[in-house]
C-alpha cells in the first residue's frame, strides 16, 4: 500500500490526555504514513515544531464567535482537504469530530471519543447540541468511532451512537519519557524546596469541576493529620493562586504550607520522578485517565476514584475510592504509601498493557484496515 496521509481535526492541542495522545501518534508515526493537524483554535501545550498545524480561526472561549466563524472554517477545511487529499480525517472530541462531517464525502473518517458523561444542558448548552448531531449522523457519517475507554463506548452507544463503529483503543504512554530516574527526582525536588522526607502527594489536572478539588483538598487533610510530613503539588492549567477560589480552598483547608501551586508544567516525566503518590480524585467524566497511566507505568502508586475505566486499571483495589468520598480517597492516600507488594507486579502489567507502541498499532491498522476500502463512494 502507498504511504497514507492523515488529517487530524481538534479543538486545541493544550495540555491534556486527548491532546498528548494526538501529539504522540503525529510524532511517532511509522514509515510511509504523514500526519498533518488541523486546529480549530491555535492553542499548542506541545511542541509545535514537531507538527504541520493548520489554524482554523475559531475562539473557542467565546461559543457565539466561534458559531460565527463555522461557515468560513468548513469552507477552510473544504480547500485543505482538497489539497492535501488525505486518506483518513480523523476528528478529536466533539466539536473536532463535527467539523470532520465535512470530509464524510471525501475521505475515510474516524471520530475519537475521549470522555465519559456531560456537564449540565445549561452549563454547556452547545455541546448537548452537538453531541446529539453526532449521535443522528453516527449510523452513516463514520467508518470508525475510537472510545479510549470500555464506559466511554458503553455511554455514548446508550445515546445513539452506532454500535457497529465502536472500537475501543487504549491510551498509551510513552515508556521512554515516563521512567524512574533518580537524579532528575533529586534536581526536581530541589528545585521545589522538597526535602527528602517529605512525602510528596502529586495532582495533575486542570482546574475544573469535573476533577473535584474540594474532594482531593479535603481528602489531603485527612491524610496529612497522620502524615504530616506530606505534601501537595497542584500542576495543570488554573493551578495556581492568581485563581481566588482555589487560594480559598487551600485556605479554609489550613494547608497553605503544605501546597504547593505550580500551574502548567512542560516537563511531566521529571515532575512524576519527584513525586511519591499521583492524586485524582474526579468527581464524572473521566474515560481513562492519562495522569494515571503514565505514574502507573513510571513505578508510581496512585489514589484515586471510581470514575470511567479506572477500576480496569492493574492496581490493588485498595488504591481506588467512591467519588465525592474524601475519607475513602484519604484511605486510598494511605494504602498508596504502603509498600505493598502488588504495586510491583501492577506497574509490570501497565507497562505491558498500556505502553505507547501499542497504541499507535491499533491506530495504524485502523488507519490500514480504512484505507484498504478506497475513497467512500
Amino acid at each position: 500500500m502507498a504511504g497514507l496521509k492523515i488529517l487530524h481535526i481538534a479543538p486545541h492541542l493544550r495540555q491534556g490526555g486527548a491532546e498528548r495522545l494526538l501529539f504522540d501518534l503525529a510524532t511517532h508515526a511509522s514509515d510511509g504514513i504523514a500526519h498533518h493537524v488541523a486546529l480549530m483554535q491555535d492553542d499548542v501545550f506541545f511542541d509545535r515544531a514537531r507538527l504541520d498545524i493548520v489554524n482554523l480561526g475559531f475562539h473557542l472561549d467565546h461559543r457565539l464567535g466561534a458559531l460565527m466563524h463555522l461557515p468560513g472554517s468548513r469552507r477552510q477545511l473544504h480547500a485543505l482537504i482538497g489539497r492535501l487529499k488525505p486518506d483518513i480525517v480523523q476528528g478529536w472530541l466533539y466539536y473536532g469530530a463535527f467539523l470532520g462531517l465535512v470530509a464524510s464525502a471525501r475521505a475515510r473518517l474516524v471520530w475519537s471519543i475521549h470522555n465519559t458523561t456531560f456537564p449540565r444542558l445549561l452549563a454547556n448548552p452547545l455541546l448537548h447540541l452537538v453531541d446529539r448531531r453526532l449521535a443522528a449522523c453516527s449510523r452513516r457519517a463514520p467508518d470508525a468511532i475510537v472510545y479510549c475507554a470500555v464506559s466511554a463506548r458503553r455511554f455514548h452507544e446508550a445515546r445513539g451512537y452506532a454500535p457497529e463503529s465502536g472500537l475501543v483503543i487504549d491510551n498509551g504512554v510513552d515508556l521512554t519519557h515516563f521512567r524512574c530516574n533518580a537524579a532528575r527526582r533529586a534536581a526536581r525536588r530541589a528545585e521545589l524546596k522538597l526535602s527528602d522526607d517529605e512525602f510528596v502527594v502529586l495532582l495533575s489536572a486542570r482546574n475544573d469541576p469535573q476533577k473535584d478539588l474540594p474532594n482531593c483538598l479535603e481528602a489531603f487533610a485527612l491524610f496529612r493529620r497522620e502524615t504530616p510530613q506530606a505534601r501537595l503539588l497542584l500542576a495543570g492549567r488554573g493551578m495556581d493562586c492568581s485563581d481566588p477560589s482555589l487560594r480559598g480552598m487551600i485556605a479554609a483547608r489550613h494547608l497553605d504550607e503544605a501546597v504547593l501551586t505550580l500551574g502548567t508544567v512542560a516537563n511531566m516525566p521529571d515532575l512524576l520522578n519527584a513525586a511519591d503518590v499521583i492524586l485524582l480524585g474526579s468527581r464524572f467524566g473521566e474515560a481513562m485517565p492519562m495522569a494515571l497511566l503514565e505514574a502507573l507505568t513510571m513505578g508510581k502508586p496512585i489514589a484515586a476514584t471510581r470514575i470511567g475505566d479506572v477500576e480496569r486499571l492493574p492496581c490493588p483495589p485498595e488504591a481506588l475510592a467512591p467519588p465525592s468520598d474524601p475519607r475513602a480517597l484519604a484511605s486510598a492516600l494511605a494504602f498508596a504509601r504502603t509498600s505493598d507488594p502488588r504495586w510491583e507486579s501492577a506497574f509490570v502489567e501497565a507497562r505491558a498493557q498500556f505502553g505507547l507502541d501499542g497504541t499507535i498499532r491499533a491506530y495504524e491498522r485502523l488507519y490500514r484496515r480504512l484505507a484498504m476500502q478506497g475513497p467512500p463512494s
